[in-house]
């Protein structure tokens, strides 16, 4: 898997390839107070995941269609690794789509690698 991203002034948009073909595409709202992602299938929204607690990122993924609760993943409390993040993923329902709940949480783990790295960088120019 491997993914594009495309920014915009309002949101983020990632195009999600699998085997060298378009699986779907991910949207996140630019919104700084909580974090949405949105995962599309084609033009379709499938699913949402909303951030329910900041500190662990936990994300509560939900069914656009019936709006029901369908899974939840979090990343691990401990890192073993610097810039190793491990994820916890429980999916509670049958027929939901694995490959896209996958690329949610990768999009996820990558949208905080590069805020981490940018408050690096605005530590590092403060300290000049």
């Amino acid at each position: 898997m491997h993914y594009r991203k495309t920014p915009n002034f309002a949101y983020n948009k990632y195009d999600i390839y699998i085997a060298g073909g378009y699986y779907g595409k991910i949207v996140r709202s630019l919104n700084p107070i909580k974090k949405v992602y949105d995962f599309y299938y084609g033009e379709v929204k499938w699913f949402t995941a909303k951030c329910s607690n900041v500190l662990s990122r936990k994300f509560v993924i939900n069914d656009v269609k019936t709006r029901k609760r369908v899974g939840e993943f979090s990343r691990s409390l401990f890192e073993f690794k610097e810039d190793v993040d491990s994820y916890g993923c429980v999916v509670e329902v049958g027929g939901v789509d694995v490959g896209a709940v996958v690329a949610l949480v990768c999009v996820v783990d990558e949208d905080h690698d590069e805020e981490v790295e940018k408050k690096r960088k605005i530590r590092k120019e403060k300290k000049k």
